[in-house]
């Protein structure tokens, strides 16, 4: 059980970043116990899971336990496509459409290997990528989404209007496929997941930083 004085510390830190001790004191109470981001990815669920990440120490402890997932040799395999786009603000749909053709094709990964013309295929799309409107992007897009899983991470999610903008993109495409949202707000994170959410503790850092995950509420995590 944490002292006064670390309740204290953790209030103050979380204070920077615009979450009030209620707040605080809401996460503590529905959190569970600590949680393997990995599993969550790597369910067999085959609907769109969102999982966001917030921490009260801010993004700097949340890319590196995101990127060693990322770059799992699993993960690699398991997913077709992966991205990890860092918002620009304002947001811009097509820069960030633009952005996902560019690192899906990068990034493609195929368990039999991609015959010769689908990769011609591929370096002519991102040769023609920056000559592409909007509406262009989105028929590539939809068309990669359309039979493969994807991974993307969401990094500085500052919004809900954002969220919804980039959820319309996103389609659940009955694939295990996975989204990782980070903020650094309690509150978007909570709203990205579904409504029946989980609060788990996916790294104590310190007394006063915490990295919390929120995702579909779950009965039993495999060890």
């Amino acid at each position: 059980m944490p002292t006064a004085a670390e309740e204290q510390a953790s209030i103050a830190t979380a204070g920077m970043f615009g979450i009030n001790e209620p707040m605080i004191a809401t996460l503590e109470h529905e959190k569970s116990s600590e949680v393997n981001l990995h599993q969550l990815i790597t369910s067999n669920d085959v609907d769109l899971r969102v999982i966001a990440m917030w921490g009260t120490s801010g993004d700097l402890e949340k890319a590196p336990a995101i990127q060693e997932v990322y770059d799992d040799p699993k993960i690699l395999k398991k997913f077709g496509f992966r991205a990890w786009i860092r918002l620009v603000h304002p947001f811009s749909p097509q820069e960030f459409l633009r952005s996902l053709v560019r690192q899906f094709y990068e990034n493609f990964h195929d368990e039999v290997g991609k015959p010769e013309e689908d990769t011609n295929i591929g370096a002519d799309v991102l040769a023609k990528m920056e000559k592409m409107d909007q509406n262009e992007l989105v028929c590539v897009f939809k068309a990669q989404l359309f039979s493969n899983s994807y991974l993307i991470v969401i990094d500085d999610l500052s919004t809900i209007v954002e969220w919804h903008c980039i959820k319309k993109y996103l389609p659940d495409n009955k694939k295990q496929s996975r989204i990782i949202v980070s903020t650094q707000q309690a509150e978007i994170a909570s709203l990205c997941t579904e409504k029946l959410y989980q609060v788990s503790e996916f790294k104590q850092l310190s007394c006063d930083q915490t990295i919390y995950l929120f995702h579909k509420k779950v009965d039993i995590f495999l060890s």
